[in-house]
């Protein structure tokens, strides 16, 4: 009788796992059978010990077979499940998108004024105001417009009108010339700083791609010389200066490019004409290194001592005959080929011996 309990008790122990609803619930709680039988084996004779491990493992090839028929069923499922995933995404987006265009719009964009502009520069400065405001007259504005219009020009949006290639040139030489911050060129052209910054590198980008490429050049010499000599500086082809141009700061030597002002910058030496037309530059020193240094060391220089820049013109002076000259300040030495300021005193009883 203890044996037929015993084995009343085992037999019955094994369906009593009957809230096993899925294959992973089945995984969780097999582990507490198997130490509850490993418990009775001692009691167990050898057929009734026989039976039940006969039971456990049909129970667990039924245990295997219930996962995966799982697993197939899920795999089955799966793009039912992306599926609904998806729609339910779309339909949370949709509603995303409806409240947002339920949100109330404020003004983007600050009011400016573009009078000063419109109305004041373009229609009632003079030549002498483009002249103290931009360093060239208005109709040399005009043709440099339309030397960059075509690299600079923009079709208007449905957002807002474009900038005139006028005004964006204008920004730019104003900035070039007045070296003022973008604050005040916005209050100045009505337009906010990023677009100022903006401008100002297509500006530069226009003038390297289409400008640059061109070389001045020396035009009619003897024109030149006569218009000179009637303002009278006799036999003489051009004039040359220096002048400083603001600059970042450079990342190498950055110390030698501050000027006696104590702003960084490079010297920009510019041969020009009767009218002050540009006819040389010379750019890229820094402003520590003296003019005569820089002008020695320049094209320029060489093509003058060569005597291959002027034509073979000379006229007479007294026992000398003088060459063509370039006008220059008496930063320069006195050359043949330069003519500078007289730097000593004038004796006033030899005024009649000078020439003039």
């Amino acid at each position: 009788m203890g044996a037929s309990s015993t084995s009343h008790d085992a037999v019955l122990f094994v369906p009593a796992f009957h809230g096993l609803s899925t294959a992973f619930s089945s995984i969780f709680q097999w582990p507490l059978f198997t130490v509850h039988l490993l418990s009775l084996s001692e009691r167990m004779g050898p057929a009734l010990l026989s039976t039940v491990v006969v039971t456990v493992m049909n129970t667990s090839q039924m245990v295997i077979q219930h996962i995966m028929n799982f697993l197939t069923e899920l795999e089955s499922e799966l793009p039912d499940l992306l599926c609904d995933m998806e729609i339910n995404n779309t339909r949370l987006l949709v509603a995303f998108t409806e409240q947002l265009n339920m949100v109330d719009r404020c003004f983007w964009a600050q009011k400016t004024s573009t009078e000063w502009w419109d109305c004041i520069i373009i229609q009632i400065w003079d030549d002498k105001q483009w002249l103290q405001n931009f360093r060239m007259w208005k109709a040399t504005f005009l043709e440099l417009r339309a030397e960059l219009a075509p690299a600079l020009w923009h079709k208007d949006t449905k957002m807002r009108a474009a900038l005139s290639v006028e005004k964006c040139v204008a920004i730019a030489v104003q900035k070039l010339e007045t070296s003022d911050c973008y604050r005040s060129l916005t209050n100045q052209f009505g337009v906010g700083t990023l677009t100022i910054e903006a401008v100002l590198m297509e500006v530069g980008r226009a003038i390297n791609h289409i400008l640059l490429r061109r070389r001045p050049t020396l035009g009619s010499v003897r024109e030149i010389v006569d218009e000179f000599a009637a303002m009278e500086f006799p036999n003489c082809g051009e004039a040359t200066d220096g002048t400083r141009i603001p600059i970042l700061a450079p990342d190498h030597l950055a110390m030698e490019y501050i000027n006696i002002k104590g702003y960084f910058s490079m010297v920009l030496q510019v041969l020009v004409d009767h009218c002050g037309h540009f006819t040389g530059i010379n750019v890229g020193w820094s402003r520590k290194v003296h003019d005569a240094r820089i002008f020695r060391n320049s094209g320029l220089y060489r093509k003058l001592r060569t005597g291959t820049y002027f034509p073979d013109q000379k006229i007479p002076l007294g026992d000398v005959e003088m060459p063509i000259v370039i006008l220059r300040d008496p930063a320069y030495l006195l050359l043949p080929w330069i003519m500078k300021p007289y730097t000593g005193n004038l004796d006033s009883s030899k005024d009649t011996s000078t020439i003039g």
